[in-house]
């Protein structure tokens, strides 16, 4: 990410300056450091964001893992219900428990 933000701001600043020598604009060539700056300081950041979702959605798949292993050896059902969406996950073993049991007569 800060790569990519320095070779834009190389390329943008090399095209001004062509521009300028060419004669198309009429303005000094300069390089501008504060843009720079701010522009190394975006590009951290969201670099340093990026990086840290990437390790929070690791360390989530292996915290699932671990919870279907422990899971599964107690011989027990996981069920998980997102309120905001009114839906229902079962792992396999609690979907199993619906299957073994008759159900009830509608009425």
């Amino acid at each position: 990410m800060v790569g990519g933000t320095l070779a834009f701001f190389i390329l943008f600043a090399s095209a001004q300056a062509g521009l300028v020598a060419a004669g198309v604009l009429r303005m000094p060539i300069i390089v501008s450091f504060p843009f720079l700056a701010v522009l190394l300081a975006m590009g951290y950041e969201l670099t340093r964001d990026v990086l840290r979702a990437a390790q929070l959605s690791h360390d989530l798949r292996e915290s699932e893992e671990r919870m279907t292993l422990a899971a599964e050896a107690a011989g027990v059902g996981v069920w998980v219900w997102n309120i905001a969406r009114n839906q229902v996950w079962g792992s396999e073993r609690w979907l199993g428990f619906f299957d073994s049991h008759p159900r009830l007569p509608q009425f």
